[in-house]
C-alpha cells in the first residue's frame, strides 16, 4: 500500500472500513504522513454513527455508506476537490 501512496500521491482516498486484514487507523496515518492534504473518505457498510465515533478524526473528510455511495459519489468527489 505504501508504495502506491508514494507513487500516486492521491488527492482523495476512498477507504473501506470493511477491508479484511487492514488496520484502518494505521492506514489513515500513513496516508496523511505521505500526503498531508489528502482527503480521506471512509466508506462504511451501512449508515451509522458508530463508525464516525470509532474513527473520529479531523483528518477524515467524510463518511459515506456503501448503499449511498452510488448516489453521493459525484457530489462527494466534487466537494473533495474544491480547493485542492
Amino acid at each position: 500500500m505504501l508504495p502506491l501512496i508514494k507513487k500516486h500521491r492521491p488527492a482523495v482516498a476512498l477507504v473501506d472500513v470493511g477491508m479484511v486484514y487492514v488496520k484502518i487507523q494505521q492506514m489513515m496515518e500513513i496516508i496523511i504522513e505521505v500526503v498531508p492534504h489528502c482527503r480521506i473518505v471512509l466508506m462504511t457498510p451501512f449508515s451509522s454513527t458508530k463508525f464516525e465515533q470509532q474513527y473520529k478524526s479531523d483528518k477524515i473528510f467524510a463518511f459515506v455508506s456503501k448503499e449511498a455511495l452510488p448516489i453521493r459519489f459525484p457530489q462527494l468527489m466534487e466537494e473533495c476537490i474544491v480547493g485542492v
